[in-house]
């Protein structure tokens, strides 16, 4: 079952902050490249990626939640409590998929958001490690792991992950 979040108006002015640090941060993001290369469209991505987070921190409601902007890849989105770290993944297309990168840690869970800001749905999760196999595995070398066989968000908790954690 997924979950639809609706971000308030200062939460998404957050996220468009945010957004716009992280792109300063990159100077040129290697992965806006093409029609995502203009300036503008880079910091919608990453704005719309932290409202995401945004999502997935209020439906665990985490109160203190604040996005982070120069901790790429060395520490996870959102971290829960005891070490369990959240990599939260967005796309705008409602049957995209989860897409993980080899330089994600394997060490936390993947969580899937679809939707653009301010209404975006979490449609479930996945251990980064189990998303690194073969048969996910693009012609990239990204992994592309569908919605069908992500876990119910509402599970993450009681999940051996989340109680190992706790």
């Amino acid at each position: 079952m997924s979950a639809m979040i609706r971000l308030t108006r200062e939460e998404e002015l957050v996220a468009a902050a945010a957004g716009l640090a992280r792109e300063s941060r990159f100077s040129s993001n290697p992965k806006f490249v093409g029609d995502k290369g203009n300036l503008h469209n880079a910091v919608m991505i990453h704005a719309e990626a932290v409202g995401a987070e945004i999502a997935v921190a209020k439906y665990f409601n985490i109160e203190d939640f604040h996005p982070t902007v120069n901790t790429f890849k060395n520490e996870p989105d959102i971290a829960m409590f005891s070490g369990l770290g959240l990599e939260v993944k967005q796309t705008k297309y409602v049957g995209g998929s989860l897409i993980i990168h080899e330089d994600d840690r394997d060490t936390d869970i993947a969580v899937l958001v679809t939707g653009i800001s301010p209404t975006y749905t979490i449609r479930g999760w996945i251990p980064v490690s189990v998303c690194k196999k073969p048969k996910y595995q693009a012609s990239d070398g990204s992994y592309w792991v569908t919605q069908v066989n992500l876990l119910p968000i509402e599970n993450l908790l009681r999940s051996v992950y989340g109680q190992a954690k706790a």
